[in-house]
């Protein structure tokens, strides 16, 4: 039917042309009534939920979700216990006139979940495909993880780089002190390094200090530091540890990496290392003081033959 510029257009042929738009668009609408019931939607927001458009309809909130928690596609609905997981949304749903989410879908996509609430209580949803942009979010946010560890870990020994550590150490140090905690720190020395880089060239001695490092990071917990302030040089912080703990740790470590051979191209070759013990107290309680008092007592033990640590108070 043609219409000139002077015609009105009947009401319901403009109603025809909006709803024909509706399901042409690649967004996703729908409204729910007073009662939660889904009154009204165009079928990618159906499809969101995992069913076809006739089955979505007249449906309320809490069925279509359960739904689509069982269901192969649609939100990805992640829990254990949907019931509870359905109330928590129904606080929600009616606490503010407008909340927006993002939520991933079970093919992988992500959308943009908006629900404003309208005339008698009635929320009318929108969603829109935001997978680019959730893609491009995770592409920056890997690169800014690579980078960070570029910058704070050591390539070869996966230990801290010497800035780091001493920037963690400050800080891990500040909190003990803050809460009467000892700290216990230790400088280590690969024994002899130079002659395992004449011996075995510079490879041999990466080896060397890969598995050394290795060693001693499984020996540590989880919240100790570990950092390799340059070339056979390590540092390790270990808060909560007094000095009787300290020489226990530092003679376990002294003794593994006597023992464990390193392997490298067809051949073998033990390793030692030198220790110096230094523990927190209130005349040696920043960085640069347990760190001095540390490497001070690392050049006597290298002094008094090697393959040994020492400790003395500040």
């Amino acid at each position: 039917m043609q219409y000139n510029s002077m015609s009105p257009i009947p009401q319901e042929h403009i109603q025809k042309i909006i709803f024909q738009g509706i399901n042409l668009t690649d967004d996703c609408l729908g409204v729910f009534d007073d009662k939660d019931m889904l009154v009204f939607c165009n079928e990618n927001l159906a499809r969101l939920f995992g069913l076809p458009i006739e089955k979505a309809l007249n449906k309320y909130f809490d069925e279509i979700i359960r739904h689509c928690h069982a269901a192969p596609g649609g939100i990805n609905i992640e829990t254990d216990d949907i019931e509870q997981w359905i109330i928590d949304a129904n606080q929600k749903r009616r606490s503010q006139c407008f909340r927006a989410f993002e939520t991933d879908l079970k093919d992988g996509r992500w959308v943009l979940v908006t629900e404003q609430l309208v005339e008698d209580q009635h929320i009318f949803m929108y969603c829109s495909d935001i997978t680019d942009k959730k893609k491009y979010e995770f592409e920056i946010k890997k690169k800014s993880e690579e980078l960070f560890t570029l910058a704070t870990t050591d390539s070869l020994t996966q230990t801290y780089t010497r800035r780091h550590f001493y920037q963690q150490a400050e800080r891990e140090l500040s909190r003990c002190h803050r809460e009467d905690i000892t700290c216990a720190l230790l400088m280590i020395d690969l024994d002899y390094f130079k002659k395992i880089n004449d011996q075995y060239g510079h490879a041999g001695g990466d080896k060397a200090l890969e598995h050394f490092s290795k060693g001693i990071r499984q020996q540590l917990r989880e919240h100790d530091l570990v950092g390799r302030l340059g070339g056979e040089e390590f540092a390790i912080l270990l808060p909560g540890t007094d000095k009787s703990t300290s020489i226990q740790i530092a003679e376990r470590l002294r003794s593994t990496t006597e023992e464990n051979t390193v392997s490298y191209r067809g051949t073998s070759f033990n390793i030692s290392v030198s220790i110096g013990i230094a523990i927190s107290s209130n005349n040696c309680k920043t960085i640069d003081q347990i760190m001095c008092l540390a490497d001070n007592n690392l050049y006597k033990a290298k002094a008094n033959g090697r393959n040994q640590f020492y400790h003395s108070n500040a």
